[in-house]
């Protein structure tokens, strides 16, 4: 009987060890998951980011062999005036000028930093992605108002790589560029600073509206 006991015992202390063992293989494989959704979640921003500027960028190409010099200056004045919206901190400017290639009208733009030892021109590849973020944005707000377009733009991911500190002064922007123009902005995010820019707020699960706020 005390050898049944005793191999009852040890049989008994496996399986518990064992059940440990499981518990932390599942945990682990519960980190291993979660750091890969967290890094592909990453990469998509990254993505996202990038795409938001190149489209942009094209959506510029298809206007710009039209655009004449009043359009110009007005589209300079919309990226200044916004970024020195949301940039309050920064001594940013825009400038854009036009170059004639192979009877084509080249739209360059350049970011010009104000600084204590003069003006610094800068590629706007090298800055970060939050200023590229809202320069996309205006660029295509300037595209649906050069063309006449309904004015409602969705933007998925747009603004996540914003610093905090500007979130507040990106509502002004919005605000002002929905009254001026009457915009309606529809952000598709999981970034929940932008909660506060929003007039109502949708949740979404699996494709369905699960509350309104």
């Amino acid at each position: 009987m005390e050898d049944l006991q005793t191999q009852y015992q040890s049989l008994f202390n496996k399986a518990i060890s064992l059940k440990s063992t499981i518990q932390a293989t599942q945990s682990r494989l519960a980190q291993v998951q979660n750091q890969k959704d967290e890094t592909l979640k990453k990469m998509k921003e990254q993505l996202d980011r990038k795409n938001l500027f190149e489209q942009s960028m094209e959506a510029l190409k298809l206007i710009n062999h039209t655009l004449s010099r009043s359009h110009i200056d007005h589209l300079e004045h919309l990226l200044n005036e916004s970024i020195h919206t949301i940039f309050f901190d920064k001594n940013y400017d825009i400038h854009l000028t036009i170059t004639e290639l192979r009877n084509t009208n080249n739209l360059q733009i350049t970011l010009v930093e104000h600084t204590e030892n003069g003006d610094v021109e800068t590629n706007l590849q090298h800055n970060g992605f939050g200023l590229q973020c809202i320069l996309g944005f205006i660029l295509q707000v300037y595209f649906i108002i050069y063309y006449h377009q309904a004015p409602i733009l969705f933007i998925d991911e747009g603004f996540t790589q914003l610093s905090t500190q500007y979130i507040p002064f990106l509502k002004s922007l919005l605000a002002g560029l929905t009254k001026k123009y009457n915009f309606i902005f529809v952000l598709v995010n999981h970034d929940p600073r932008l909660n506060d820019l929003a007039d109502r707020i949708y949740e979404m699960n699996n494709g369905k509206v699960t509350r309104v706020l």
